[in-house]
Protein backbone atom coordinates (compact mmCIF):
# COMPACT_ATOMS: atom_id res chain seq x y z
CA UNK A 1 0.00 0.00 0.00
CA UNK A 2 1.76 3.28 -0.96
CA UNK A 3 1.27 6.91 0.23
CA UNK A 4 -1.32 7.25 -2.58
CA UNK A 5 -3.36 4.60 -2.07
CA UNK A 6 -6.08 3.50 0.87
CA UNK A 7 -7.18 -0.34 2.43
CA UNK A 8 -11.01 -0.76 2.73
CA UNK A 9 -11.32 -2.71 5.84
CA UNK A 10 -15.04 -3.73 6.87
CA UNK A 11 -18.42 -2.58 5.89
CA UNK A 12 -20.86 -4.03 3.79
CA UNK A 13 -17.84 -5.94 1.53
CA UNK A 14 -15.61 -6.89 4.42
CA UNK A 15 -14.67 -10.44 5.64
CA UNK A 16 -17.57 -9.90 9.19
CA UNK A 17 -20.37 -8.92 6.79
CA UNK A 18 -19.74 -11.65 4.46
CA UNK A 19 -19.39 -13.98 7.12
CA UNK A 20 -23.04 -12.89 8.35
CA UNK A 21 -24.30 -13.12 4.30
CA UNK A 22 -22.68 -17.11 5.30
CA UNK A 23 -25.05 -17.54 8.36
CA UNK A 24 -27.67 -16.05 6.49
CA UNK A 25 -27.16 -18.15 3.21
CA UNK A 26 -27.33 -21.20 5.70
CA UNK A 27 -30.65 -20.37 7.47
CA UNK A 28 -32.14 -20.24 4.23
CA UNK A 29 -31.26 -23.06 2.74
CA UNK A 30 -32.62 -25.01 5.92
CA UNK A 31 -36.16 -23.20 5.39
CA UNK A 32 -35.91 -24.15 1.94
CA UNK A 33 -35.38 -27.78 3.29
CA UNK A 34 -38.23 -27.68 5.35
CA UNK A 35 -40.67 -25.88 3.21
CA UNK A 36 -40.04 -28.46 0.66
CA UNK A 37 -40.50 -31.71 3.10
CA UNK A 38 -43.80 -30.03 4.37
CA UNK A 39 -45.26 -29.18 0.40
CA UNK A 40 -44.37 -33.23 -0.16
CA UNK A 41 -46.25 -34.16 2.40
CA UNK A 42 -48.79 -31.74 2.04
CA UNK A 43 -48.88 -33.44 -2.11
CA UNK A 44 -48.41 -36.98 -0.74
CA UNK A 45 -51.64 -36.87 1.54
CA UNK A 46 -53.57 -34.67 -1.46
CA UNK A 47 -56.19 -37.56 -2.19
CA UNK A 48 -59.79 -36.76 -2.41
CA UNK A 49 -62.85 -39.93 -2.51
CA UNK A 50 -64.31 -41.70 -5.91
CA UNK A 51 -66.57 -39.22 -6.59
CA UNK A 52 -68.99 -38.68 -9.87
CA UNK A 53 -69.57 -35.31 -8.50
CA UNK A 54 -66.44 -33.92 -9.59
CA UNK A 55 -66.49 -32.72 -13.14
CA UNK A 56 -65.14 -34.44 -16.48
CA UNK A 57 -61.87 -32.69 -17.69
CA UNK A 58 -62.64 -30.12 -20.36
CA UNK A 59 -62.19 -31.33 -24.50
CA UNK A 60 -59.57 -28.87 -24.45
CA UNK A 61 -57.19 -30.72 -22.09
CA UNK A 62 -54.77 -33.35 -23.53
CA UNK A 63 -55.76 -36.72 -24.05
CA UNK A 64 -53.56 -38.21 -21.60
CA UNK A 65 -54.38 -35.93 -18.68
CA UNK A 66 -55.45 -37.96 -15.81
CA UNK A 67 -59.39 -38.13 -14.96
CA UNK A 68 -59.99 -36.35 -12.26
CA UNK A 69 -62.25 -38.66 -10.95
CA UNK A 70 -59.09 -40.40 -9.79
CA UNK A 71 -57.69 -38.12 -7.26
CA UNK A 72 -56.23 -34.61 -7.21
CA UNK A 73 -52.65 -35.87 -6.56
CA UNK A 74 -52.76 -37.36 -9.81
CA UNK A 75 -53.50 -34.71 -11.17
CA UNK A 76 -50.71 -32.71 -9.41
CA UNK A 77 -48.32 -34.91 -10.24
CA UNK A 78 -48.81 -34.67 -13.64
CA UNK A 79 -48.13 -31.09 -13.59
CA UNK A 80 -45.18 -30.99 -11.65
CA UNK A 81 -43.74 -33.68 -14.08
CA UNK A 82 -44.59 -31.05 -16.89
CA UNK A 83 -43.46 -28.28 -15.39
CA UNK A 84 -40.40 -29.17 -13.37
CA UNK A 85 -37.39 -29.68 -15.22
CA UNK A 86 -35.81 -33.43 -15.08
CA UNK A 87 -33.74 -34.97 -12.94
CA UNK A 88 -31.59 -34.08 -9.91
CA UNK A 89 -33.74 -31.49 -9.36
CA UNK A 90 -37.16 -32.99 -10.88
CA UNK A 91 -40.26 -34.18 -9.35
CA UNK A 92 -41.68 -37.98 -9.02
CA UNK A 93 -44.28 -39.35 -7.44
CA UNK A 94 -43.50 -40.27 -4.00
CA UNK A 95 -41.76 -37.37 -3.30
CA UNK A 96 -39.30 -37.13 -0.25
CA UNK A 97 -40.97 -39.25 2.08
CA UNK A 98 -40.37 -42.53 -0.34
CA UNK A 99 -37.33 -41.72 -3.12
CA UNK A 100 -36.32 -39.63 -6.34
CA UNK A 101 -35.26 -36.05 -6.97
CA UNK A 102 -36.69 -34.33 -4.35
CA UNK A 103 -35.33 -36.51 -1.87
CA UNK A 104 -32.05 -35.71 -3.46
CA UNK A 105 -32.87 -32.52 -3.88
CA UNK A 106 -33.81 -32.03 -0.06
CA UNK A 107 -30.27 -34.36 0.59
CA UNK A 108 -28.03 -31.62 -1.04
CA UNK A 109 -29.66 -28.55 0.48
CA UNK A 110 -28.70 -30.30 3.76
CA UNK A 111 -25.18 -30.87 2.43
CA UNK A 112 -24.85 -27.39 0.98
CA UNK A 113 -26.13 -25.63 4.22
CA UNK A 114 -23.73 -27.96 6.57
CA UNK A 115 -20.61 -26.88 4.36
CA UNK A 116 -21.52 -23.20 4.33
CA UNK A 117 -21.88 -23.79 8.31
CA UNK A 118 -18.61 -25.67 8.29
CA UNK A 119 -16.56 -23.02 6.13
CA UNK A 120 -17.77 -20.36 8.60
CA UNK A 121 -16.41 -22.35 11.17
CA UNK A 122 -12.86 -22.99 9.85
CA UNK A 123 -12.18 -19.81 8.87
CA UNK A 124 -13.04 -18.45 12.70
CA UNK A 125 -10.93 -21.14 13.99
CA UNK A 126 -8.00 -20.22 11.44
CA UNK A 127 -8.60 -16.11 12.56
CA UNK A 128 -8.61 -17.03 16.47
CA UNK A 129 -5.41 -19.28 15.74
CA UNK A 130 -3.24 -16.67 14.19
CA UNK A 131 -4.73 -14.05 17.07
CA UNK A 132 -3.28 -16.36 19.30
CA UNK A 133 0.01 -16.73 18.00
CA UNK A 134 0.47 -13.23 17.75
CA UNK A 135 -0.73 -12.42 20.93
CA UNK A 136 0.98 -14.70 23.35
CA UNK A 137 3.99 -12.98 24.01
CA UNK A 138 2.52 -10.10 24.18
CA UNK A 139 -0.22 -11.38 27.23
CA UNK A 140 2.28 -12.84 28.94
CA UNK A 141 4.49 -10.20 29.24
CA UNK A 142 1.65 -8.32 30.31
CA UNK A 143 0.16 -10.40 32.88
CA UNK A 144 3.93 -10.37 34.16
CA UNK A 145 4.05 -6.88 34.37
CA UNK A 146 0.78 -6.40 36.11
CA UNK A 147 1.35 -9.09 38.71
CA UNK A 148 4.86 -7.00 39.47
CA UNK A 149 2.28 -3.75 39.25
CA UNK A 150 -0.09 -4.87 41.86
CA UNK A 151 2.48 -6.36 44.20
CA UNK A 152 3.58 -3.05 45.93
CA UNK A 153 5.14 0.47 44.79
CA UNK A 154 8.39 -1.66 44.67
CA UNK A 155 6.97 -4.06 42.08
CA UNK A 156 5.43 -1.18 40.67
CA UNK A 157 8.71 0.50 39.85
CA UNK A 158 10.25 -2.68 38.48
CA UNK A 159 7.80 -3.00 36.10
CA UNK A 160 7.93 0.43 35.18
CA UNK A 161 11.72 0.55 35.26
CA UNK A 162 11.33 -2.89 32.77
CA UNK A 163 9.10 -1.79 30.73
CA UNK A 164 10.87 1.31 30.28
CA UNK A 165 14.33 -0.15 29.31
CA UNK A 166 12.50 -2.86 26.80
CA UNK A 167 11.39 0.45 25.11
CA UNK A 168 14.79 1.91 25.16
CA UNK A 169 16.16 -1.24 23.62
CA UNK A 170 13.93 -1.53 21.19
CA UNK A 171 14.61 2.16 20.17
CA UNK A 172 18.43 1.67 20.07
CA UNK A 173 17.80 -1.53 17.60
CA UNK A 174 15.76 0.65 15.49
CA UNK A 175 18.48 3.49 15.24
CA UNK A 176 21.28 0.85 14.23
CA UNK A 177 19.12 -1.33 11.96
CA UNK A 178 16.86 1.12 10.55
CA UNK A 179 18.88 4.79 11.25
CA UNK A 180 15.52 6.54 12.72
CA UNK A 181 13.43 5.47 15.98
CA UNK A 182 10.42 3.46 15.16
CA UNK A 183 7.22 4.42 14.57
CA UNK A 184 5.28 5.43 17.55
CA UNK A 185 1.88 3.88 16.87
CA UNK A 186 3.54 0.73 16.12
CA UNK A 187 4.99 1.08 19.61
CA UNK A 188 1.88 1.91 20.96
CA UNK A 189 -0.37 -1.28 19.35
CA UNK A 190 2.70 -3.72 20.67
CA UNK A 191 2.79 -2.02 24.06
CA UNK A 192 -0.76 -1.11 24.91
CA UNK A 193 -1.55 -4.18 27.08
CA UNK A 194 1.38 -3.18 28.96
CA UNK A 195 0.65 0.89 29.74
CA UNK A 196 -2.50 -0.46 30.80
CA UNK A 197 -0.97 -3.41 33.07
CA UNK A 198 1.17 -0.57 34.84
CA UNK A 199 -1.84 2.13 34.82
CA UNK A 200 -4.47 -0.27 36.33
CA UNK A 201 -3.23 -0.75 39.71
CA UNK A 202 -2.63 3.17 39.72
CA UNK A 203 -6.42 4.04 38.72
CA UNK A 204 -8.31 1.38 40.69
CA UNK A 205 -6.53 -0.41 43.57
CA UNK A 206 -8.88 -3.29 42.93
CA UNK A 207 -7.13 -3.75 39.33
CA UNK A 208 -4.77 -6.77 40.54
CA UNK A 209 -2.39 -8.94 38.85
CA UNK A 210 -4.39 -8.88 35.28
CA UNK A 211 -3.78 -6.03 32.84
CA UNK A 212 -6.89 -3.60 32.82
CA UNK A 213 -9.11 -2.64 30.17
CA UNK A 214 -9.31 0.57 28.25
CA UNK A 215 -12.58 1.24 29.78
CA UNK A 216 -11.40 0.71 33.28
CA UNK A 217 -8.51 2.68 33.12
CA UNK A 218 -9.84 5.51 31.42
CA UNK A 219 -12.66 5.47 34.33
CA UNK A 220 -10.12 5.40 36.79
CA UNK A 221 -8.42 8.08 35.27
CA UNK A 222 -11.32 10.35 34.85
CA UNK A 223 -12.96 9.26 38.51
CA UNK A 224 -10.24 10.60 40.27
CA UNK A 225 -9.96 13.67 38.26
CA UNK A 226 -13.58 14.85 38.88
CA UNK A 227 -12.88 14.02 42.38
CA UNK A 228 -10.27 16.66 42.54
CA UNK A 229 -11.95 18.89 39.74
CA UNK A 230 -15.66 17.94 39.26
CA UNK A 231 -17.00 16.32 36.14
CA UNK A 232 -17.37 18.94 34.02
CA UNK A 233 -20.25 18.74 32.42
CA UNK A 234 -22.15 21.95 32.87
CA UNK A 235 -21.59 23.48 29.11
CA UNK A 236 -23.51 25.79 26.94
CA UNK A 237 -24.17 25.74 23.00
CA UNK A 238 -24.69 29.43 22.36
CA UNK A 239 -26.27 30.08 18.48
CA UNK A 240 -24.08 32.07 16.46
CA UNK A 241 -23.85 33.30 12.59
CA UNK A 242 -25.70 31.65 9.95
CA UNK A 243 -24.74 32.14 6.34
CA UNK A 244 -25.28 30.43 2.87
CA UNK A 245 -22.75 27.26 2.17
CA UNK A 246 -21.89 25.85 -0.85
CA UNK A 247 -22.80 22.27 -1.38
CA UNK A 248 -20.83 19.59 0.01
CA UNK A 249 -19.49 17.09 -2.44
CA UNK A 250 -18.19 14.33 -1.15
CA UNK A 251 -16.15 13.26 2.50
CA UNK A 252 -13.09 15.94 1.63
CA UNK A 253 -15.73 18.43 1.55
CA UNK A 254 -16.84 16.83 4.68
CA UNK A 255 -13.25 17.19 6.71
CA UNK A 256 -13.25 20.82 5.12
CA UNK A 257 -16.33 21.97 7.80
CA UNK A 258 -14.37 20.62 10.48
CA UNK A 259 -11.33 22.90 9.35
CA UNK A 260 -13.60 25.47 9.47
CA UNK A 261 -14.31 25.31 12.64
CA UNK A 262 -10.57 24.17 14.32
CA UNK A 263 -8.53 25.58 15.97
CA UNK A 264 -10.59 28.91 17.38
CA UNK A 265 -10.23 30.63 20.74
CA UNK A 266 -8.41 28.97 22.85
CA UNK A 267 -11.09 29.30 26.09
CA UNK A 268 -13.93 28.17 24.14
CA UNK A 269 -15.17 25.53 21.22
CA UNK A 270 -17.10 25.36 18.24
CA UNK A 271 -19.31 23.48 16.66
CA UNK A 272 -21.28 23.66 13.15
CA UNK A 273 -24.41 22.38 11.88
CA UNK A 274 -25.21 22.40 8.34
CA UNK A 275 -28.76 22.64 6.90
CA UNK A 276 -29.23 20.86 3.41
CA UNK A 277 -32.77 21.47 1.84
CA UNK A 278 -33.12 19.70 -1.63
CA UNK A 279 -35.64 20.99 -3.74
CA UNK A 280 -38.38 18.91 -2.54
CA UNK A 281 -38.22 21.03 0.77
CA UNK A 282 -36.86 17.89 2.79
CA UNK A 283 -34.14 18.98 5.02
CA UNK A 284 -30.82 16.59 6.19
CA UNK A 285 -28.27 17.68 8.67
CA UNK A 286 -24.42 18.03 9.16
CA UNK A 287 -22.76 18.26 12.64
CA UNK A 288 -18.76 19.03 11.94
CA UNK A 289 -17.09 18.80 15.55
CA UNK A 290 -13.32 20.23 15.81
CA UNK A 291 -10.34 17.92 17.85
CA UNK A 292 -8.82 18.54 21.07
CA UNK A 293 -7.80 21.90 22.02
CA UNK A 294 -6.74 21.98 25.16
CA UNK A 295 -5.11 19.87 27.86
CA UNK A 296 -7.09 20.38 30.72
CA UNK A 297 -9.08 17.12 32.51
CA UNK A 298 -12.29 18.66 33.03
CA UNK A 299 -11.29 22.44 34.48
CA UNK A 300 -10.75 24.22 31.63
CA UNK A 301 -13.68 27.08 29.87
CA UNK A 302 -12.81 25.08 26.88
CA UNK A 303 -14.98 21.93 27.35
CA UNK A 304 -12.83 20.62 24.13
CA UNK A 305 -9.79 18.99 26.62
CA UNK A 306 -8.77 15.34 27.66
CA UNK A 307 -11.35 15.19 30.74
CA UNK A 308 -13.74 15.12 27.51
CA UNK A 309 -11.75 12.07 25.85
CA UNK A 310 -11.96 9.56 28.14
CA UNK A 311 -15.21 10.10 28.78
CA UNK A 312 -16.65 10.09 25.41
CA UNK A 313 -14.21 6.91 24.15
CA UNK A 314 -16.10 4.47 26.65
CA UNK A 315 -19.51 6.34 25.34
CA UNK A 316 -19.93 7.90 28.88
CA UNK A 317 -21.59 11.48 28.93
CA UNK A 318 -19.03 14.23 27.81
CA UNK A 319 -18.74 17.41 27.56
CA UNK A 320 -18.80 18.13 23.98
CA UNK A 321 -21.42 15.40 23.64
CA UNK A 322 -23.98 17.26 25.66
CA UNK A 323 -23.14 20.80 23.83
CA UNK A 324 -23.99 19.26 20.27
CA UNK A 325 -27.17 17.48 22.05
CA UNK A 326 -28.31 20.84 22.99
CA UNK A 327 -27.07 22.59 19.57
CA UNK A 328 -29.14 19.89 17.80
CA UNK A 329 -32.24 20.65 19.62
CA UNK A 330 -31.95 24.12 19.58
CA UNK A 331 -31.82 23.69 15.57
CA UNK A 332 -35.26 22.10 15.41
CA UNK A 333 -34.32 18.90 13.67
CA UNK A 334 -37.24 16.67 13.49
CA UNK A 335 -36.78 13.17 14.72
CA UNK A 336 -37.10 11.68 10.83
CA UNK A 337 -34.28 13.74 9.22
CA UNK A 338 -31.26 12.44 8.33
CA UNK A 339 -28.32 13.23 10.68
CA UNK A 340 -24.87 13.06 9.70
CA UNK A 341 -22.03 13.30 12.19
CA UNK A 342 -18.44 14.17 11.15
CA UNK A 343 -15.51 14.43 13.62
CA UNK A 344 -11.74 14.48 13.66
CA UNK A 345 -9.87 13.16 16.60
CA UNK A 346 -11.91 14.29 19.78
CA UNK A 347 -14.59 15.18 17.38
CA UNK A 348 -14.93 11.89 15.78
CA UNK A 349 -15.41 10.01 19.37
CA UNK A 350 -17.77 12.44 20.35
CA UNK A 351 -19.71 11.56 17.03
CA UNK A 352 -18.98 7.76 17.71
CA UNK A 353 -20.29 8.31 21.34
CA UNK A 354 -23.35 9.91 20.19
CA UNK A 355 -24.37 7.66 17.37
CA UNK A 356 -23.37 4.86 20.20
CA UNK A 357 -26.38 5.88 22.75
CA UNK A 358 -29.61 4.45 21.76
CA UNK A 359 -31.17 7.83 23.89
CA UNK A 360 -29.55 9.80 21.15
CA UNK A 361 -30.70 8.12 18.02
CA UNK A 362 -34.09 7.86 19.03
CA UNK A 363 -34.24 11.39 19.33
CA UNK A 364 -32.54 12.00 16.20
CA UNK A 365 -32.21 9.80 12.70
CA UNK A 366 -28.16 8.97 12.69
CA UNK A 367 -27.75 7.66 9.43
CA UNK A 368 -24.08 7.71 9.10
CA UNK A 369 -21.13 9.00 11.44
CA UNK A 370 -17.48 10.05 9.83
CA UNK A 371 -14.28 10.24 12.18
CA UNK A 372 -10.85 10.78 10.91
CA UNK A 373 -7.90 10.10 13.39
CA UNK A 374 -10.36 9.02 16.34
CA UNK A 375 -9.87 5.34 18.34
CA UNK A 376 -13.52 4.76 18.60
CA UNK A 377 -12.87 0.78 18.31
CA UNK A 378 -14.67 0.54 21.82
CA UNK A 379 -18.03 1.85 20.52
CA UNK A 380 -20.55 0.16 18.62
CA UNK A 381 -23.54 1.63 16.43
CA UNK A 382 -26.71 1.56 18.30
CA UNK A 383 -29.04 1.70 15.27
CA UNK A 384 -28.95 0.87 11.15
CA UNK A 385 -26.42 3.86 10.87
CA UNK A 386 -23.05 3.50 8.61
CA UNK A 387 -19.94 4.28 10.37
CA UNK A 388 -16.78 5.25 8.21
CA UNK A 389 -13.18 5.92 10.17
CA UNK A 390 -9.89 7.20 8.73
CA UNK A 391 -6.65 5.91 9.90
CA UNK A 392 -3.17 6.35 9.36
CA UNK A 393 -0.97 4.09 10.08
CA UNK A 394 1.37 6.03 11.54
CA UNK A 395 -0.96 7.69 13.45
CA UNK A 396 -0.69 7.25 16.92
CA UNK A 397 -4.67 8.88 18.23
CA UNK A 398 -6.62 5.65 16.82
CA UNK A 399 -4.45 3.15 18.49
CA UNK A 400 -5.05 4.85 22.08
CA UNK A 401 -7.88 2.40 22.98
CA UNK A 402 -5.68 -0.39 21.98
CA UNK A 403 -7.93 -1.99 20.01
CA UNK A 404 -8.68 -1.94 16.30
CA UNK A 405 -11.95 -1.08 14.84
CA UNK A 406 -14.44 -4.21 14.02
CA UNK A 407 -14.79 -4.39 10.84
CA UNK A 408 -18.58 -5.14 10.28
CA UNK A 409 -21.06 -4.30 7.87
CA UNK A 410 -22.02 -1.36 9.81
CA UNK A 411 -18.25 -0.05 10.48
CA UNK A 412 -15.54 0.71 7.48
CA UNK A 413 -12.22 1.71 8.40
CA UNK A 414 -9.91 3.21 5.49
CA UNK A 415 -6.67 2.59 6.47
CA UNK A 416 -3.52 4.72 4.32
CA UNK A 417 -0.01 4.44 4.81
CA UNK A 418 1.87 7.56 4.94
CA UNK A 419 5.25 8.51 3.16
CA UNK A 420 8.27 6.22 4.66
CA UNK A 421 9.66 9.58 6.01
CA UNK A 422 6.45 9.24 8.14
CA UNK A 423 6.75 6.04 9.03
CA UNK A 424 9.36 6.59 12.13
CA UNK A 425 8.93 8.63 15.17
CA UNK A 426 9.99 12.53 14.70
CA UNK A 427 11.04 14.26 17.88
CA UNK A 428 10.29 17.49 15.84
CA UNK A 429 6.55 16.60 15.34
CA UNK A 430 5.81 13.13 17.38
CA UNK A 431 2.22 13.83 15.52
CA UNK A 432 2.88 14.43 12.02
CA UNK A 433 0.55 11.47 10.76
CA UNK A 434 -2.34 12.82 12.89
CA UNK A 435 -2.79 16.36 11.11
CA UNK A 436 -6.12 17.85 9.80
CA UNK A 437 -4.56 18.12 6.18
CA UNK A 438 -3.11 15.21 5.96
CA UNK A 439 -6.91 13.76 6.15
CA UNK A 440 -8.21 15.89 4.17
CA UNK A 441 -5.90 13.86 1.83
CA UNK A 442 -6.82 10.51 2.15
CA UNK A 443 -11.06 11.47 2.28
CA UNK A 444 -9.95 12.95 -1.45
CA UNK A 445 -8.98 9.43 -2.14
CA UNK A 446 -11.97 7.47 -0.68
CA UNK A 447 -14.12 10.47 -3.00
CA UNK A 448 -12.44 9.08 -5.98
CA UNK A 449 -12.76 4.66 -4.46
CA UNK A 450 -15.52 2.64 -6.13
CA UNK A 451 -15.25 -0.02 -3.12
CA UNK A 452 -18.58 -1.68 -2.52
CA UNK A 453 -18.32 -0.73 1.07
CA UNK A 454 -17.33 3.17 0.72
CA UNK A 455 -20.37 2.94 -1.92
CA UNK A 456 -22.88 1.64 0.84
CA UNK A 457 -21.63 4.37 3.77
CA UNK A 458 -22.18 6.95 0.73
CA UNK A 459 -25.21 6.03 0.07
CA UNK A 460 -26.03 6.34 3.83
CA UNK A 461 -24.72 9.87 3.76
CA UNK A 462 -25.86 10.45 0.24
CA UNK A 463 -28.98 13.11 1.21
CA UNK A 464 -26.29 15.76 2.34
CA UNK A 465 -24.71 15.36 -1.14
CA UNK A 466 -27.60 16.75 -2.94
CA UNK A 467 -25.27 19.27 -5.23
CA UNK A 468 -29.06 21.27 -5.97
CA UNK A 469 -29.32 21.62 -2.44
CA UNK A 470 -29.74 24.87 -0.37
CA UNK A 471 -27.10 25.22 1.96
CA UNK A 472 -27.19 26.92 5.32
CA UNK A 473 -24.48 26.66 7.92
CA UNK A 474 -24.59 27.79 11.99
CA UNK A 475 -21.62 28.00 14.22
CA UNK A 476 -22.51 27.21 17.95
CA UNK A 477 -19.95 28.09 20.73
CA UNK A 478 -19.35 25.60 23.11
CA UNK A 479 -18.28 27.07 27.10
CA UNK A 480 -17.86 25.19 30.16
CA UNK A 481 -18.76 26.51 33.51
CA UNK A 482 -18.24 26.26 36.79
CA UNK A 483 -21.68 26.09 38.00
CA UNK A 484 -24.84 24.97 36.77
CA UNK A 485 -25.43 27.83 33.87
CA UNK A 486 -28.51 30.03 35.27
CA UNK A 487 -31.19 30.39 32.47
CA UNK A 488 -32.43 34.16 32.21
CA UNK A 489 -35.00 32.94 29.55
CA UNK A 490 -35.55 31.68 26.05
CA UNK A 491 -32.39 31.44 24.36
CA UNK A 492 -30.49 33.52 26.66
CA UNK A 493 -28.12 31.80 29.25
CA UNK A 494 -25.81 33.16 31.62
Amino acid sequence: MGADSIDVLGGTAGNISCMEDLDRLAERLDNARWSIRQASREMMSCEVPWDDGIPQPRADMPSNYPSLRNSARQAVTWELQRLIPSPPFGYCNGAIDSCGPLRDLNSQLVELADKVRTARANYEEAERSITRTMNGWQTLRANLLSSLASSGPFGHFVATAGLTLGLLAEATWSLRIKGGLPCLADMVREHHPDLRALLGPLVNPKLRFSPASTQEVTRGITGMAAAFLGDGLWVTATKGATYTDSAIGGVEAMIDRIMNVSGGDPDRTDISITKITDCHGNNSWLVAIPGTESMTMGNDSNASDNGTNLRAITGDPNAIGIAVTTALRDAGIKSDEPVVLAGYSQGGIVSAALAADNGFTSAFNVTAVLTAGSPVALLKPARNSQWLSLEHVQDVVPVLDGKPNPHTAKHTTVVRDLSPKASTFSLDDPLEAHHLPEYARTAALVDSSKNASLNSWKAAAAPIFDPGATVETTVYTVERHTSPPRILRKGKRH
